[in-house]
């Protein structure tokens, strides 16, 4: 991906999601992870995030405040997503899947 250059497609806050026509790979940079995605995969992806229940799935974090672990692909990595964040990467996913959706 070094050569190619990704065109995005959505933003909220610390956290974007763009996509490289040259590889076919959805890129989601939350923070200071980067999260990529084969194109089909993140659709797949959209689908279960967009459908959690927040508060089903939360625990309580050491300062109160709630959150949701996002496992990955690699057992050994998760994603923590604050309550503060969660809705609005909820939009963030559903605005870049229907970007994709135009370019197809």
């Amino acid at each position: 991906m070094k050569s190619s250059k990704p065109e995005l497609l959505s933003t909220y806050e610390r956290s974007s999601v763009s996509f490289c026509k040259e590889t076919n790979m959805v890129i989601w940079y939350y923070k200071h992870a980067l999260i990529t995605f084969f194109k089909s995969e993140f659709f797949v992806f959209v689908d279960r995030f967009s459908g959690m229940n927040f508060w089903e799935h939360s625990f309580l974090t050491d300062d109160r405040g709630h959150a949701i672990l996002l496992d990955t692909c690699h057992l050994d990595i998760r994603l923590v997503i604050l309550y503060q964040d969660f809705f609005g990467l909820q939009e963030l996913f559903k605005q870049s899947a229907d970007q994709l959706e135009k370019m197809r």
